[in-house]
């Protein structure tokens, strides 16, 4: 009888884990070891960390696919892809670069080609117990002019390393485009940091025009930039910087700011043609940091914009 009970016993806790997985729930295990994607020929994949690679898989382009790579409690490990790299995101995925033991970039795309990044999914980006950008696109290789990051269609999160006196000109800015950026029907929120989007831009023979500048553009996007760190410190605390180029902000968008040294830095100008942008800045208590709340050559402001509020 006592065999019969146990046994019973023992259906009763089976039954409902076997259920579990019938339902499609899959179990999500944590990645403790760098994810290059640029040593690999043929295509690569593991369901239970939740990615895929296919070097040819995007129309003859490298195609990585997240599907709720980490989780919440479990942080999986830093990405590398290479140039022209397409990534799609689906579900909740949780990257840190904590197991590099070191300042290193979460999310990285290769020099001399784009990275876009696209998807329905959430990416949560983990720079704050080690320094690293969140994303990045960087410069270098053989063409100047390459690297154009593209975010759309999702929802990303940048934990970044929180400023103090002795770090705050050696943090990275969270997210990096090199040559130019496109945050289109995407969120983003950027938290610490020492900026929120960043770009080089380029500069031709002949200097930069209107009509040829590379540019930061936000389209149809929700952007958060929280720069305020707990002891209120702002020195290098940038919103968006567009060192060479224009920033351009459009459609039904909503971009918010709160830093210090610079919520906006635009070389060329700054053009606000449609939703709302609001600038809570305070001003760098450093006489070795030039700030402003807005930086830039030239301000448009378009019939179509429905509020700009500036605070300091």
């Amino acid at each position: 009888m006592k065999r019969i009970i146990a046994l019973i016993l023992a259906l009763l806790i089976v039954v409902p884990v076997a259920g579990t997985h019938a339902s499609g729930v899959r179990a999500s295990r944590v990645r403790t070891t760098l994810l290059d994607t640029t040593t690999m020929t043929s295509n690569t994949s593991s369901s239970t960390e939740g990615w895929s690679y296919e070097p040819t898989g995007n129309n003859g382009k490298p195609l990585l696919t997240l599907n709720s790579y980490g989780n919440e409690s479990q942080h999986s490990a830093p990405i590398i892809v290479p140039k022209d790299a397409t990534i799609i995101v689906h579900g909740n995925c949780y990257i840190d670069n904590v197991y590099m033991g070191e300042k290193y970039n979460v999310l990285s795309g290769s020099y001399d080609g784009y990275l876009h990044i696209g998807g329905d999914g959430t990416l949560n980006l983990y720079a704050n117990t080690y320094q690293g950008s969140n994303i990045i696109l960087p410069g270098g290789g053989t063409n100047d002019n390459n690297e154009f990051l593209v975010i759309e269609d999702i929802t990303v999160n940048c934990f970044n390393y929180e400023r103090d006196s002795n770090h705050a000109a050696s943090n990275e800015p969270c997210i990096v485009g090199e040559n130019a950026m496109t945050i289109r029907n995407a969120v983003i929120n950027t938290y610490q940091g020492k900026c929120g989007l960043w770009s080089q831009g380029y500069t031709p023979i002949g200097g930069v025009s209107e009509a040829t500048a590379n540019e930061i553009l936000i389209d149809n996007s929700v952007v958060n930039i929280q720069n305020e760190s707990e002891n209120k410190l702002y020195t290098h605390a940038l919103g968006i910087q567009m060192i060479w180029g224009k920033v351009r902000i459009t459609g039904d968008s909503d971009v918010t700011i709160n830093a210090g040294s610079y919520s906006i830095y635009s070389y060329l100008s700054l053009r606000i043609e449609g939703g709302r942008v609001n600038i809570a800045s305070t001003p760098a208590a450093s006489v070795y940091e030039g700030y402003a709340l807005v930086w830039c050559n030239d301000l448009h402001i378009g019939s179509e914009v429905e509020e700009v509020n500036i605070e300091t």
